[in-house]
């Protein structure tokens, strides 16, 4: 498998990137709608969407799918052929857990890596519920067997 473009994720100024995908109910949508020939092995998913929490519910401001123009793997669309609104979205439809992955790797398995802390973002119907953080430098990490 290749490295896949994640999910962007702004909480409170800061930037992060999550393996999560708030949009998956959309996903056959949205690769309908802007897909075409355009493929790249590294957005099996067919888009990156860029997120946003303010005051505790959660935003989809951008979306972006691949492009096929050698200069730029990606090109923003207009989300508007399935949410009709052209502002941010309000992520109702999304209830499950955001992951970020914080601090340095401290093991690499094959196709994931493992940082020092991993703050979970648990949204019922885009509303923030539950937040927490898991240090995982206290969890004794057995390599992959090979």
């Amino acid at each position: 498998m290749s490295y896949q473009f994640r999910e962007q994720i702004t909480i409170n100024g800061e930037h992060y990137e999550t393996e999560s995908e708030p949009l998956k109910v959309y996903e056959e949508e949205i690769n309908k709608k802007w897909q075409g020939k355009n493929r790249l092995t590294s957005i099996w998913r067919g888009y990156v969407g860029t997120w946003d929490i303010d005051f505790g519910r959660l935003f989809l401001t951008s979306l972006k799918v691949p492009n096929d123009s050698p200069e730029s793997p990606l090109k923003e669309v207009s989300y508007e052929l399935i949410f009709d609104i052209t502002d941010r979205v309000f992520a109702y439809w999304f209830s499950g857990e955001i992951m970020i992955p914080k601090g340095a790797i401290i093991m690499s398995y094959f196709h994931q890596d493992i940082y020092q802390t991993s703050s979970y973002y648990i949204f019922k119907h885009g509303i923030l519920v539950e937040h927490y953080d898991k240090d995982n430098t206290k969890q004794n990490w057995e390599p992959e067997p090979w």
